[in-house]
């Protein structure tokens, strides 16, 4: 829930606690120890794009023993990086009774009480701007400065003390409150806001600056370290792996393939208007893909895979985009363009050899078309996570995940289409393979479109400084080394190296 804040010209966003609140007269409040085991640690939600106010936000909840804090971020930037401004709540909180909500399950009540709001800003506009408005009886704002805004009489939602009043479940390490906080027992939420939904990232209360598991740390070798529950690459499991990252890689690279798939294609049919956009083509290995709304900023578009086969792999369904940046006319053959658009999957099938993959997530596409080029003109697209989102991957009997991925693909308008493609890093978790891996590439990987790379190599990192490499010799040579034992070398007792083609070890 957001109040929009101005004064003057100065737009500050408040957003009240959608998570604490409940109770009232109809149910007593638990003991510490209950608050102590569910409630207590840090939660936090996905940096996610906020239409409404045209910002990026985050919000992190710290709760320990009957006290909460709730720090609610907006950001400039689609990675939650760059702070615009940060609102502080704090009170405490008590939990109340087991009630039944929307989908037939039960929730607690949550009772809460604010007692002190705080404000900081951070970018030269919000500050100059909170200064010039004298916001809040001060003409003293300054980055990076908290400042009490409790009963500011300049914005409104800031009355202390203050009860609130909500309902939440918590589910794993999954932490779900109300679609909307009451300011009374009566008006509390009965259904839940899955979308919203809070992770825990640290059971003991740490401040969010002290622990952020989904960013892999550097030793001094600048090797990834990878968490506790990260699988151990041995001989005997390294094919199986290979195969595992290598599917979670065509998958991406399926999705982002700007210059084959029609998804902003070159190719195929082509036609533009002023308020809208329609592309299609044919896939490489038959169906169709196309991309079918308007290009312009916080406008939807919605990209459509018919049957459409890429690498091996079909795709059937849907993504839905949101631009958040564009520059030029997209589509166009003669000019520059680029964009940047939020992408949703919600159920996007992929078939791949004898699997059934159900994909859902998150990400930012960005692609950039050079019309005037050694290369004649091409496309870059990049898929990259946004942060805490994750990828999820369902099929039968496993669901994998994939975090902290950043991966370019580079596609020229020769045909075929040479290649390029590389990644930063992407964290893939599996019980396919017993654990969680940690793939990047040093050097891409590279061939023409419709073929199998002929270059390049991927590394996957596992736990005890273990790896692998798959190394592409030619277009159909590959050869899989693995480091058991970390020493950096493929020549120990427990290493292995494997010479075979592309195709009998990747076969679709």
């Amino acid at each position: 829930m957001s109040n929009h804040l101005t004064k003057a010209g100065v737009s500050l966003t408040l957003a009240l606690l959608q998570s604490a609140c409940g109770g009232g007269g109809s149910g007593g409040t638990a003991a510490p120890e209950m608050m102590s085991t569910e409630l207590t640690g840090t939660w936090r939600q996905s940096c996610r794009f906020n239409s409404e106010d045209a910002d990026y936000e985050q919000e992190t909840l710290i709760i320990d023993g009957n006290e909460f804090t709730l720090v609610q971020s907006t950001f400039l930037d689609s990675q939650c990086a760059e702070k615009e401004q940060e609102n502080t709540l704090s009170g405490t909180f008590a939990v109340g009774d087991s009630v039944m909500v929307n989908d037939g399950g039960n929730a607690n009540e949550l009772d809460l009480t604010l007692s002190a709001i705080a404000l900081t800003v951070f970018t030269e506009n919000t500050v100059s701007g909170a200064n010039a408005a004298g916001l809040c009886g001060t003409t003293n704002w300054t980055s990076g400065v908290p400042v009490d805004i409790s009963n500011c009489m300049d914005i409104s939602g800031t009355e202390v003390p203050q009860q609130l009043f909500d309902i939440y479940r918590i589910d794993g390490d999954q932490l779900v409150t109300g679609d909307q906080a009451g300011m009374s027992a009566a008006s509390r939420p009965m259904m839940l806001d899955a979308t919203s939904a809070y992770t825990l990232v640290a059971s003991t209360g740490q401040n969010m600056e002290e622990v952020d598991p989904e960013t892999p740390e550097d030793d001094t070798t600048g090797m990834a370290v990878l968490p506790e529950g990260s699988l151990s690459i041995t001989a005997d499991n390294g094919l199986e792996v290979a195969q595992f990252a290598i599917a979670q890689y065509d998958l991406v690279k399926g999705l982002t393939n700007a210059g084959n798939t029609g998804a902003l294609s070159l190719s195929g049919n082509t036609s533009g208007r002023i308020t809208g956009l329609y592309l299609t083509s044919t896939c490489e290995g038959g169906g169709a893909a196309s991309i079918n709304g308007a290009p312009a900023m916080l406008q939807n578009l919605v990209v459509r895979f018919t049957d459409c086969m890429i690498d091996g792999a079909v795709y059937n369904g849907d993504m839905n985009m949101m631009f958040v940046v564009v520059n030029g006319s997209l589509g166009d053959t003669v000019s520059n363009w680029s964009y940047s658009a939020m992408v949703e999957m919600d159920g996007l099938m992929v078939a791949v050899a004898n699997r059934s993959i159900e994909l859902e997530g998150e990400f930012i596409l960005t692609t950039v078309f050079n019309a005037d080029t050694e290369i004649a003109g091409g496309a870059t697209s990049r898929f990259q996570g946004i942060q805490d989102e994750v990828i999820f991957m369902r099929e039968a009997n496993d669901i994998s995940r994939m975090t902290d991925f950043d991966y370019i693909f580079a596609y020229r308008s020769d045909s075929p289409a040479p290649y390029t493609d590389s990644i930063d890093e992407a964290r893939v978790a599996s019980s396919i393979i017993g654990g969680q891996v940690s793939i990047a590439q040093s050097s891409g990987f590279s061939g023409f479109d419709l073929m199998l790379p002929s270059t390049g190599e991927l590394e996957v990192f596992g736990a005890n400084s273990s790896m692998l490499e798959i190394d592409a010799e030619d277009f159909d040579t590959v050869i899989i080394s693995v480091d058991a034992d970390g020493d950096g070398e493929f020549t120990g007792d427990t290493d292995s190296v494997v010479t075979g083609s592309w195709s009998g070890y990747f076969s679709n």
